[in-house]
């Protein structure tokens, strides 16, 4: 059992025993309420502070304990668990191995409808973000960690490091075991997320009042396991392998999508064969340049919606896929749009962008 030595003005001192969380539950809402009991700076050079999402977040099988994003744009997940509970040494670390891999899919739009309905509904909902929209609680938020970063920016921000693997796994315990730490710096040596053990000791003084002493647990430097990637952009294709004229018309396809999505919230993404665009976090439709069927429209879409195209144009479906490929110049923005549309009304997102 841990203790604190008080010393007084006059020169007396006391001793602050640690008292013992009585449940996981205790340990779960002082993290709610604080999540500055995260100490980030104390293994890093960041100074990361942290927001509060929500508790019981749905994560695959299970629910992780509280949802926290960083001010680096990170989710942060933070599992309970006391020493007494024989999961803190071995099976928490595949349960939040779980709830991330759950989450990694989720876009910004799931996170803020989950975040709104804490926000707005839960009794355990912290004062300041109490009642607050999600824009409301990030733009307070990003005020106070001094941040120029703007809110829309700060969300994309969050996306990309979910699309990347980029999550920050934290198990809170009372006490931290030699084995358990082992488990999180080797992982943290060679995985693109974070993992640590956060350690709370808490003391109360003779007034009541309440004192936390929060360390962590596991920093490791990244050990280097593959090359850097690839980013590419309309330049990169036109020195790799891709023609000049699918270039040029892939370029023109695009910028004809992003007119048309323009009240979606378009995002513009590239990889080594696709230009995708993302509306409202989804990936739609796009265009991609395969070796067998060459330069092509795909839409996320089940079947033809009975959209008229333009003759010369080769149809290729699939299961989930609808293809277009061959005279693809003859293809007008109206077309576009109608194919647009219809993917985002399969998707469940058109409703969106209805008054």
């Amino acid at each position: 059992m841990s203790s604190i030595i008080v010393q007084e003005a006059n020169g007396q001192h006391r001793v602050l025993e640690s008292k013992p969380f009585a449940y996981e539950e205790v340990l779960k809402d002082s993290i709610i309420q604080l999540p500055s009991l995260v100490p980030l700076g104390s293994v890093t050079d960041e100074g990361v502070s942290f927001l509060i999402l929500g508790e019981e977040w749905p994560a695959g099988t299970g629910r992780a304990d509280v949802l926290l994003v960083g001010s680096d744009g990170i989710l942060t997940i933070v599992e309970t668990k006391l020493s007494r509970n024989p999961e803190a040494r071995r099976e928490v670390v595949a349960q939040v191995l779980e709830y991330a891999a759950y989450l990694s899919e989720s876009t910004i739009f799931d996170l803020q409808r989950q975040a709104e309905e804490f926000y707005k509904k839960s009794k355990k909902c912290p004062e300041p973000q109490k009642g607050r929209s999600f824009d409301e609680n990030l733009e307070a938020f990003l005020d106070e960690a001094a941040s120029t970063v703007s809110v829309d920016s700060f969300k994309a921000m969050v996306e990309e490091h979910l699309r990347n693997g980029r999550i920050r796994l934290i198990v809170a315990v009372d006490e931290v075991g030699e084995q358990a730490q082992k488990i999180v710096t080797f992982v943290n040596s060679f995985s693109t997320f974070e993992l640590y053990l956060l350690q709370v000791s808490a003391f109360e003084d003779e007034a009541g009042r309440s004192i936390f002493v929060p360390s962590l647990h596991g920093y490791a430097r990244k050990v280097a396991t593959r090359p850097p990637r690839v980013q590419w952009s309309w330049e990169k294709y036109r020195d790799e392998d891709w023609p000049e004229a699918d270039v040029n018309l892939a370029k023109q396809l695009i910028e004809g999508l992003e007119r048309v999505a323009e009240g979606w919230q378009p995002e513009t993404t590239f990889s080594k064969r696709d230009v995708n665009l993302r509306c409202f976090g989804r990936s739609l439709f796009g265009v991609e340049l395969t070796s067998s069927r060459g330069l092509g429209l795909w839409f996320e879409l089940a079947s033809n919606p009975g959209v008229t195209l333009a003759p010369g144009l080769e149809v290729h479906q699939t299961k989930k896929y609808f293809y277009l490929h061959e005279n693809l110049t003859a293809i007008g923005e109206d077309t576009l749009l109608q194919l647009c549309e219809a993917a985002l009304e399969q998707a469940g997102l058109l409703p969106q962008t209805r008054p």
